[in-house]
């Protein structure tokens, strides 16, 4: 299974932008208004599953792929999707690949094979400095910084976490919610929960499907909405969450692993990341 095939993020991104609409989403629409979010299931001839399809007010649609690895085969997978999204709507299709990884983006925006020319948008989110959506009155964009271009993290952290304290209950808990979902994209899990615990934040795991089913993992060792947690929890925490994100459901002597690790055995694991492609790379049998 390659590493793309296991990068969990994309369903917090795309309930994220579905459902949040940060400022963002004008910028890749050219300023045009979304007039609805497309629910696209390409046929099956092999697995493909379309991240994001927005239909415009101009009867367009705008195609965002969210992008967490510096994946070769990129601009082959996007002219599929054009294809296939073409031959069901017969409209303008524009497409953008919205780059969210660590490492320096190194994709390709070009497909040139014989006599084929392809070509999409290719963006990378740290265009987009934290600054800027922090100076937004949008909860939407404060969430969204945690991804932007930044030089501090933990006062990155710390500051969103202070803007979206003052929100209203609901509209604090569900942004505060996809701030751990994406906080792994950035290795800022240990940051977040010890800067909203300091806080006194509780992360409401039901309102992302993400964090429900880790949070649904994870109740068996005391991580319940609200627990006072001490630096070993917070750890085990971050620990369950990176892996999950990277590899899925994480089996069950992994989960004893994190049960009985020790801090440094912890730390150990949280901060290893690539060259390692498989889950017993990163926590030894």
């Amino acid at each position: 299974m390659r590493v793309e095939q296991r990068f969990q993020f994309d369903g917090a991104l795309k309930e994220f932008f579905e459902r949040q609409q940060p400022s963002l989403v004008l910028d890749l629409t050219g300023g045009v208004a979304v007039k609805q979010s497309l629910n696209v299931e390409l046929p099956r001839v092999q697995e493909r599953k379309v991240d994001l399809v927005l239909l415009l007010a101009d009867e367009s649609l705008l195609h965002i792929e969210f992008q967490g690895t510096n994946r070769k085969d990129m601009a082959i997978r996007m002219s599929e999707y054009y294809l296939l999204l073409l031959a069901r709507y017969q409209c303008p299709i524009r497409q953008v690949v919205l780059y969210v990884g660590r490492p320096r983006m190194r994709l390709s925006s070009m497909l040139e094979h014989g006599p084929l020319r392809f070509s999409y948008s290719l963006r990378d989110i740290r265009e987009w400095p934290a600054r800027k959506l922090l100076d937004s009155s949008r909860t939407a964009d404060y969430v969204l910084a945690i991804l932007a271009g930044t030089a501090d993290g933990p006062a990155l952290v710390r500051e969103i976490l202070e803007r979206v304290s003052r929100r209203k209950a609901a509209e604090r808990d569900t942004a505060i919610a996809y701030l751990a979902a994406l906080s792994g994209l950035r290795r800022f899990e240990t940051i977040l929960v010890q800067e909203a615990k300091r806080m006194g934040l509780v992360i409401d795991w039901k309102k992302n499907e993400i964090l429900r089913g880790i949070h649904e993992e994870g109740r068996e060792e005391g991580l319940e909405e609200g627990r006072e947690e001490g630096r070993e929890e917070a750890l085990r925490f971050a620990v369950r969450t990176t892996l999950t994100a990277r590899f899925g459901k994480l089996p069950r002597w992994v989960e004893q692993r994190i049960r009985h690790a020790s801090p440094r055995q912890l730390t150990e694991w949280l901060t290893k990341g690539p060259p390692a492609t498989r889950l017993d790379e990163v926590v030894p049998r």
